[in-house]
């Protein structure tokens, strides 16, 4: 059996690769002295963060996650219809659902989400 005193663990130099996504950042399970180590590196230089998520980004920069996607939206009619929807109420958005036929949203949402 491998005997290794903690404290020699908790002392190592953590090394990470040059580059972490934003999907590591969220789900990684460090521990708080690894993630000190990484925020320190991330400060550096040493180590570069790529591909943040939308949750991530909106946060970095303040604003919502319905502003990135209104922005991100190639065509100026998909970012009025995002901006509408967004600002609508539930009832507002049951209210469109019915009058749009859910059938026909349905229809869409699927090929969307593939």
């Amino acid at each position: 059996m491998l005997h290794i005193p903690l404290g020699s663990l908790r002392d190592q130099a953590i090394s990470f690769p040059t580059t972490v996504t934003g999907e590591f950042l969220a789900k990684n399970r460090l521990s708080k002295r690894a993630r000190a180590q990484l925020a320190a590196d991330i400060i550096s230089g040493k180590v570069r963060v790529a591909d943040f998520t939308i949750k991530q980004a909106a946060a970095l920069c303040s604003v919502s996650v319905a502003y990135i996607n209104e922005a991100r939206a190639p065509d100026p009619a998909v970012a009025k219809l995002l901006r509408d929807w967004n600002e609508a109420g539930p009832n507002q958005r049951v209210a469109f659902a019915r009058a749009a036929n859910a059938e026909r949203i349905f229809d869409v949402l699927v090929p969307a989400i593939d």
